[in-house]
């Protein structure tokens, strides 16, 4: 239902999603309109990793994902949380490797030539994701930033209001500045010193104490449902700053609730605790911890104890 107040509201039996988005599109069965501007957008372009949410709960409901049977199991709502789509991959990257194809050579803005051909095995290999072993999310990435920039933006179907979940989209190829675009992500890696084909976890994570723990998922702006941040190090590497950090899974069953979390920065800024870095190396490895709610699931944890403070 809608709710009348000052507030967008909204209570489905279905699904509803926010995705750090405006309140507009929870579900795009029923948008919410109508409330103060200072509130949020609507009818204008939803970010990818909007998009990318609600494809992922709308296949998961009808059971297109390729994952087992509808609807959500709690294992599943993990994979799908840690899937590291690449959403403007999936809708754009067959058009970019198309270019590169037919467009051995660019022209780019300083008049020199850029040979393209190293990337199209490179893109046409990558698997559409930012998982640690991903090759190509990161020459992506850098084409991606770059080509949103171009006159008239990347894409050739515009925003439709009343198509928001699928619009914009297609590359657009006949723009000469996204051509550049990949020219500039080639000769960006090659004065980095990185190949073009380096590994997501090779050039992405956090290190401590002198351990570098690599870290998947990619940025918010690329469609990533696991968004991660960064700042670019001198050294040409990656270091998450934003993103995803207390992530949660929980299944509400009539026993209570059955839940999974893990904090991806870990329990303790003291690089001296053991605690400095245990989640962020479970994080790397999409590991989770079991949350324990009842005096049973606490008192059956081996790593338990107990100190009693005398008054």
């Amino acid at each position: 239902m809608r709710y009348t107040g000052s507030l967008p509201r909204l209570t489905r039996a279905d699904y509803v999603t926010n995705s750090n988005d405006s309140y507009w599109l929870p579900n795009p069965a029923q948008p919410l309109t109508g409330f103060p501007r200072i509130l949020g957008g609507e009818k204008n372009v939803r970010s990818l990793r909007t998009r990318l949410g609600l494809k992922m709960v709308q296949g998961r409901i009808a059971g297109t994902d390729g994952l087992a049977g509808q609807g959500f199991t709690l294992e599943q709502l993990q994979t799908v949380m840690f899937n590291n789509r690449n959403y403007s991959g999936e809708l754009l990257r067959d058009a970019a490797v198309s270019l590169c194809r037919r467009t051995p050579f660019v022209l780019m803005p300083d008049l020199s030539f850029e040979d393209l051909r190293p990337a199209c095995p490179v893109l046409a290999a990558w698997d559409l994701k930012g998982d640690l072993d991903s090759r190509g999310e990161l020459l992506w990435r850098v084409f991606l930033f770059t080509a949103v920039g171009a006159t008239g933006g990347p894409y050739l179907v515009p925003f439709n209001a009343n198509d928001p979940v699928n619009t914009p989209r297609t590359l657009n190829t006949l723009n000469p500045q996204v051509a550049q675009a990949l020219g500039t992500a080639i000769r960006t890696l090659r004065e980095r010193g990185i190949p073009l084909d380096a590994t997501t976890g090779s050039v992405q994570g956090k290190r401590k104490n002198g351990v570098f723990y690599p870290v998947h998922g990619c940025a918010h702006d690329e469609g990533c449902f696991n968004q991660i941040a960064n700042q670019l190090l001198p050294d040409g590497t990656y270091e998450p700053v934003l993103g995803s950090s207390f992530v949660m899974a929980v299944s509400f069953t009539d026993a209570g609730p059955v839940a999974k979390s893990v904090l991806t920065y870990s329990q303790s800024t003291n690089p001296a605790s053991p605690w400095y870095a245990d989640q962020t190396a479970m994080f790397s490895q999409k590991q989770w911890v079991d949350r324990r709610y009842t005096e049973a699931e606490i008192a059956a944890d081996p790593a338990l104890t107990v100190t009693h403070l005398q008054e």
